[in-house]
């Protein structure tokens, strides 16, 4: 299967990734997501595996201005098992995007 590319436009709410990429009937299991921040962003974005997602309570934190902040995270790869985009939860600042690269198993 070919690799799957998405992106989120965030909203300032906690958002599950898979509604807002609109592919909730189709949540294929993926070997392994790149997330990325938008390098026009002006704020950081958060990632979680719940809706309780906060700037004090998250997984990851990706920031694109600065030049020695995280602005892109791995999950994967995993030989057994999956991820899909249901499990992920992202916020962030209102109109800023995140780009996620999936690899299908």
């Amino acid at each position: 299967m070919a690799l799957k590319h998405y992106d989120i436009l965030l909203t300032g709410a906690a958002q599950r990734v898979s509604t807002v990429a609109g592919v909730a009937v189709d949540d294929i299991s993926f070997r392994q997501l790149i997330v990325s921040a938008d390098p026009a962003n002006t704020a950081v974005a958060y990632g979680s595996d719940d809706s309780n997602i906060s700037a004090t309570n998250h997984g990851f934190a990706l920031d694109p201005t600065q030049a020695t902040a995280v602005d892109k995270v791995s999950i994967g790869p995993f030989e057994s098992g999956a991820v899909r985009l249901s499990d992920l939860w992202v916020l962030g600042t209102n109109n800023e995007r995140l780009h996620i690269l999936g690899v299908p198993f």
